[in-house]
């Protein structure tokens, strides 16, 4: 990343704890300023390139620096997302980490707007299986991610009958997606509004986590999985969902057919290649038409994680799986 953001807000107490935010994250690269006066803005975008300006609903800019700021969005007190409305607007009042993540999802699909995306009415599914689920099996799922939001909106959902703490995460809860499986079954008509509400942002990562009981999950059928899909891929939130699945079910099967990619992390020294074998073979028995088509299998070298202990979230790119995912992305188009 890298580049100028300007923050134009009459509040300026706002404008600095928003400012003071984005320079801790010394990992987003981003100079920020904070501007009060459209004249002083006006004086600055004169002669220099802003990337991302945040300016108060309300607020005007001069025509003449227009052609200098790349991405404008408006801090508002309300999102419209009519199909005319051309504005990019994030609400003012949330946490500065969800706001900050949502800026730059939807900055870095801007800059990268050449790029193709496809899938399921704009939006891509990724499946990620773990036949034997491990710690580098769900680095990798979590890199494989974290790389994609560098260019679109994430969403990562792990499923995993027996999660293990692993990524250190400041928005963490532990039963929001045993919580959301309650409206998912009883087939809520405003699905996706009540999923973002329990949805929590790492980086520029927006994920869905926290299960009360395995079992949550084991009930989840393969209508529910149907109606989920059909849900999202209505929604103009994500562009990728990236789903890490932990066991093996009828929803899970279900996810794959609906999957325009299934990657499997294939572990050193292991009986991955085996269990694939077998997968396939029951897939093609219960008519999920092309398994060997769908599947892409990746070997994964063989990282040894701490036991007692989770890892900050930029730990992932010096890890044997960010090298594989890399790897594997080289080849590929998101």
């Amino acid at each position: 990343m890298g580049g100028i953001i300007a923050i134009y807000d009459s509040d300026l107490t706002y404008a600095i704890r928003l400012m003071e935010y984005i320079k801790k994250r010394k990992d987003f690269g981003f100079e920020v300023l904070v501007f009060t006066e459209e004249k002083s803005l006006y004086d600055f975008a004169s002669s220099r390139i802003i990337d991302i300006l945040l300016m108060e609903d309300g607020l005007s800019i001069h025509k003449e620096i227009k052609d200098n700021i790349k991405v404008v969005f408006i801090l508002s007190d309300y999102l419209d997302r009519s199909p005319t409305n051309e504005e990019l607007r994030v609400l003012k009042y949330q946490s500065a980490q969800k706001l900050t993540t949502e800026v730059l999802s939807t900055y870095n699909k801007f800059i990268n707007k050449g790029e193709p995306t496809c899938g399921i009415k704009g939006s891509r599914i990724v499946s990620i299986i773990s036949l034997t689920p491990e710690r580098n099996k769900l680095a990798f799922a979590w890199s494989y991610a974290y790389h994609i939001s560098e260019q679109s909106k994430v969403l990562f959902i792990p499923l995993e009958l027996l999660p293990i703490p692993f990524i250190d995460m400041n928005e963490y809860s532990k039963s929001s997606l045993s919580d959301f499986l309650y409206y998912l079954k009883n087939k809520d008509p405003d699905l996706i509004s009540i999923m973002n509400s329990y949805i929590s942002y790492i980086d520029t990562i927006a994920y869905l986590s926290g299960i009360s009981i395995g079992l949550d999950l084991i009930s989840v059928t393969r209508e529910d999985i149907k109606g989920w899909i059909e849900a999202l891929s209505l929604s103009p939130d994500y562009d990728v969902i990236v789903f890490y699945l932990g066991f093996y079910s009828e929803a899970t099967v279900e996810l794959m057919n609906q999957s325009d990619k299934v990657l499997v992390p294939i572990a050193e020294q292991s009986e991955d290649h085996v269990l694939i074998g077998e997968l396939e073979r029951q897939l093609k028995f219960i008519g999920v038409s092309k398994p060997s088509e769908i599947i892409c299998k990746i070997d994964l070298p063989r990282t040894n994680w701490s036991v007692d202990s989770t890892i900050k979230f930029q730990e992932l790119k010096y890890s044997g799986a960010w090298k594989a995912m890399i790897k594997h992305m080289e080849g590929d188009v998101i």
